[in-house]
């Protein structure tokens, strides 16, 4: 499994923080690249705001950020939540 960013300097891969791994092994997940300009802005405006974006063999995303997650089913949902954190504006 490759990760989309890692935000925290501490490691590579999908495990940067040893609780997110086990969340994420959960939920029966596989990180993958995202191909679109648009996903890839807003999973960088995410990383860039201290979340942890992967994104979901059933096309979902997962966010994690001070051992919260929060799941999104498609690219459109994750940018409505970016929007109620405040990282992208409508």
């Amino acid at each position: 499994m490759t990760a989309l960013h890692t935000t925290n300097g501490k490691g590579h891969g999908c495990d940067p923080v040893p609780f997110a791994h086990h969340l994420i092994s959960g939920l029966d997940s596989d990180c993958t690249i995202h191909n679109s300009k648009a996903g890839t802005s807003l999973i960088a405006s995410l990383a860039l705001a201290g979340h942890t974006v992967y994104e979901l063999r059933n096309a979902g995303y997962v966010v994690s950020k001070y051992g919260y997650t929060y799941q999104a089913t498609d690219l459109e949902e994750l940018r409505s939540f970016a929007v109620r954190l405040g990282v992208t504006h409508d």
